[in-house]
Formats: C-alpha cells, structure tokens, sequence
C-alpha cells in the first residue's frame, strides 16, 4: 500500500507505527494512550487502507476522563507526515468509511482529524489547519544527482570522501 501522498516515506510504514508506540506511547497518570488501529478492506477481503491510531485517556488513571483519538505520531517534530495508508485512488473513499465507521462506533470524545486528505467536506469536520510536506524529488542515479549539484556542495562531497579515507574507512 502507498501513502496517502504520492511520495512514500518511511513514515508510513509498518516499522515506524510499531517503533513509534514502542518508545512514544504514554501511560501516566497524566494520560495514558490505548492503539487502535482501523483497517479496510474490499468485500473480496483485499486490504485497502490501515489507519494506525490511538485513543488517548486524559487523566491517565481514572473513569471521568476525556478521550482523543488521533493518528499516530501525534508529535510532529517526530512524525512529520501521519495518516491513513491506502490504495492509491481510494483515499476519499476510505476516509469517507473511516469518519462514517467512527461516527457510529463513538471510541472518542472527540477526534484530530490530521493526515486525511485534503478537501473533504463533511457536515461537522472542520479542518484545524494544514500540514506542509517537504518532498525532495531525486535524480534515479547518484551521477545524475551530483551532476545537478552546486559546485561548492561538489567540493564538499569530494572533501567527505577525503575524510573517509584518510580515516581508513571506504565509501
């Protein structure tokens, strides 16, 4: 599956949501953050999209709290990019399911809707601001690229390859 965006980036992989619970996942008595992740699937059973989020309790320890749902990687200056993954095409459509899914089901007092796509228009949805993503579109060979390349960041290219090899070390 790719991204939301048509760039994939190692944000939206598998390895990134479980190391990211793993080491960003809070259980205090100030909050305390609970997985739940959405899948949806074609009525053949293929996998269309997964949205890895998390419910977050706030106190951490007690029954009257409030609850937020929000995608994982609720930090950006950790997790630039953060969504829903999803076939490329569908995306409207599963973030459609996935609002009409949590309509329904009411897992959370209220929910941050960052990392849907753009545009949607729903009664109720108001979008709280944007995110830019920065994507640096490269050349498909390292010649090509350094060709590209300013001369002075040439110059210190051939100077890091120096370095390297003057500490003993290959390219």
């Amino acid at each position: 599956l790719d991204l939301l965006r048509p760039v994939r980036v190692p944000f939206s992989s598998p390895l990134w949501a479980r190391l990211w619970w793993t080491h960003f996942r809070r259980d205090t008595l100030r909050a305390r953050d609970e997985l739940a992740v959405y899948t949806l699937r074609d009525p053949d059973g293929a996998l269309v999209a997964v949205a890895p989020m998390m419910v977050t309790h706030r106190p951490g320890r007690s029954r009257l709290c409030t609850r937020e749902l929000q995608f994982l990687g609720a930090d950006t200056n950790v997790t630039e990019l953060r969504g829903m993954t999803a076939r490329p095409g569908r995306e409207d459509e599963c973030a459609q399911a996935l609002m009409d899914h949590l309509d329904n089901e009411r897992v959370a007092d209220f929910v941050q809707w960052h990392g849907l796509p753009p545009g949607l228009q729903r009664p109720g949805f108001h979008p709280s601001g944007t995110v830019t993503d920065f994507v640096l579109t490269l050349e498909p060979a390292w010649d090509a690229l350094r060709a590209r390349l300013p001369r002075n960041v040439k110059q210190s290219l051939r100077k890091g390859h120096n370095s390297l090899a003057r500490d003993g070390h290959a390219f």
